[in-house]
């Protein structure tokens, strides 16, 4: 919430909205890729799996979400460079890409 108040204040309006959409472009990738390992590292009472297994799916999951966001912003900006006008739909595919 804090970052929306300070980009807001020492932002233009285009900054607050790019920074709007690489929030809705990356949080929910970013959330998808941390699979809740925090959760599954503290309930696994049996030592199933060691640690170093959890540390190199967390980077491997964290890694692919990095390439992916990459990717969408990539592709975005593509689009934006093409000379893309945006209208109402836009925030409707964003929403069905992003869940």
């Amino acid at each position: 919430m804090g970052n929306h108040h300070c980009a807001g204040k020492f932002g233009s309006q285009q900054q607050v909205g790019q920074y709007t959409l690489g929030l809705a472009v990356a949080a929910p990738v970013f959330l998808l890729a941390n699979l809740q390992l925090d959760d599954v590292v503290a309930t696994d009472t049996r030592h199933e799996h060691s640690f170093g297994n959890y540390l190199i799916l967390r980077l491997l999951t964290t890694a692919i979400a990095v390439f992916l966001v990459t990717g969408i912003a990539l592709a975005l900006q593509r689009r934006r460079f093409l000379g893309h006008q945006a209208d109402g739909n836009d925030a409707a595919r964003l929403n069905a890409l992003t869940g």
